[in-house]
């Protein structure tokens, strides 16, 4: 029992179909203060050696953690790990070349009340099922994981990687690769369990060939002991290339009962979150409903918005039209800002100044006029070419355009006027005839934006 709820796991080992010896340990040790002690180790380094430095591995790791002084988990499992190590070093150095390679993986949890402490080195793995989903909750020290984490590799191609099986760190390595000694890697915060859950610790042989989809699946309906056998059986049908070694733990389930059956997530909706926080409650269920009052007054501040933005556009824009002089009532002519000047030439009856065509680069400005005196001609709309201003044409003659040049001529003499229909040529001290093009006015457009069973108990 762990914090009142009982605690059933089950333990499997198989050779598998290629191999002809097992390297495969573990165990499983019940605790004087009631935890729990599990552990999985792949030995390597072949029959003689790796099945010595697996079992060297599991025997210490549970000797530590039931006999350290420690208060801490962590602490017992990171020194089991470092004890373990050193003995299989001092084994293989005993052994002389018969303990050359000599090493194992390994994988431990220690379970308390509510609480799942894990730590491992190599590439045995432990998973977390919780209402149907897996989540791995280990790193492979492998070299193709290294890959995978720069994103050289995707996890599909990682197995069948030719360094698929080259572990980085391993219980036997005198040191690390880059000088550094080794390390167990321990969680810092505890697997928090629930009633149903369930803990998958396995070596290589098994998730090598079985996804972690499957692993879920095959838990559900079954017990953990019918678990165990499910899956190495499906190890096996698939090639058995490997020696497969499982442990399943179930948390808050009694005896002989079988996971709860869930159903297969939808893999387009299935989010795996590692050490994530639980999701929140659904909010729309949460959120206030909205009554039908609310809705008809929502209605009704629509229809004074639409009526207020129609006053605006019948009120208002008439008004800014007559106050920025376009066509409107009064006759106005707007005076575009858009596009540089074209020469024009000069209306009849306008003021000397003005007479002579235009040439300069930049628009002028018409001068301001007197409301109170009568216009000698009526405005006329402004056509801007491919330039941002443009100056009123004279409705008595048709309107003629020409490209104007690059600079204007500053120093030349003022011209006598030229007659209505001549087109101004810089420098020649006059106007030569030029056809004359007619421009329509433009109309005004308004602008839009748009195994083996145990239960946990005292013996």
């Amino acid at each position: 029992m762990s914090a009142g709820l009982p605690i059933f796991y089950a333990c499997r080992t198989d050779v598998g179909r290629e191999r002809t010896a097992n390297e495969d340990s573990h165990r499983e040790c019940e605790l004087p203060d009631g935890s729990l002690l599990l552990v999985v180790a792949d030995g390597m380094g072949g029959h003689a050696s790796g099945e010595v430095a697996s079992k060297i591995a599991i025997d210490a790791i549970g000797q530590i953690a039931q006999n350290s002084p420690s208060p801490d988990p962590r602490e017992k499992l990171r020194n089991g790990f470092l004890v373990a190590n050193q003995r299989i070093l001092t084994e293989a150095e005993r052994l002389g070349t018969g303990g050359k390679g000599m090493g194992t993986t390994a994988v431990a949890t220690y379970v308390r009340g509510v609480e799942a402490y894990v730590a491992h080195v190599g590439d045995s793995r432990l998973y977390h099922v919780h209402d149907g989903a897996i989540a791995w909750h280990t790193t492979d020290h492998t070299r193709v994981q290294r890959m995978v984490q720069m994103g050289i590799l995707s996890l599909e191609d990682a197995k069948h990687h030719p360094d698929a099986n080259v572990v980085t760190r391993a219980l036997g390595f005198a040191q690390l690769a880059d000088g550094s000694a080794l390390e167990p890697e321990v969680r810092e915060s505890p697997i928090r369990l629930l009633a149903g859950d369930a803990l998958v610790m396995c070596t290589d042989g098994l998730y090598d060939d079985v996804t972690n989809d499957e692993i879920a699946e095959a838990l559900s309906g079954r017990t953990p002991e019918e678990a165990t056998q499910s899956l190495v059986d499906l190890a096996n049908d698939r090639g058995g290339h490997d020696n497969i070694t499982i442990t399943i733990l179930y948390f808050g389930i009694q005896r002989g009962l079988p996971l709860k059956v869930v159903p297969r997530p939808d893999p387009k909706r299935r989010v795996t979150v590692v050490d994530g926080p639980k999701l929140p409650p659904d909010l729309k269920a949460n959120s206030p409903q909205r009554s039908p009052h609310t809705m008809l007054l929502g209605g009704l501040a629509a229809l004074v918005g639409l009526a207020m933005l129609v006053g605006f556009a019948l009120v208002v824009l008439p008004g800014l039209r007559h106050h920025r002089g376009l066509p409107g009532a009064d006759g106005g002519a707007l005076l575009a800002d858009s596009a540089p000047l074209v020469a024009v030439t000069a209306a009849d009856g306008g003021d000397a100044g003005d007479g002579g065509a235009r040439s300069s680069s930049k628009a002028a400005v018409a001068p301001p006029r007197d409301p109170t005196s009568t216009p000698k001609s009526s405005a006329t709309p402004t056509k801007a070419i491919g330039g941002t201003k443009a100056v009123p044409v004279s409705k008595t003659a048709p309107p003629t355009k020409t490209v104007a040049p690059a600079k204007a001529a500053t120093s030349q003499k003022a011209s006598p006027p030229a007659a209505p229909g001549s087109v101004s040529t810089p420098g020649t001290g006059g106007a030569t005839p030029a056809p004359a093009t007619t421009v329509a006015p433009a109309p005004h457009k308004p602008q839009t934006s748009a195994a083996k069973p145990h239960a946990l108990q005292n013996k």
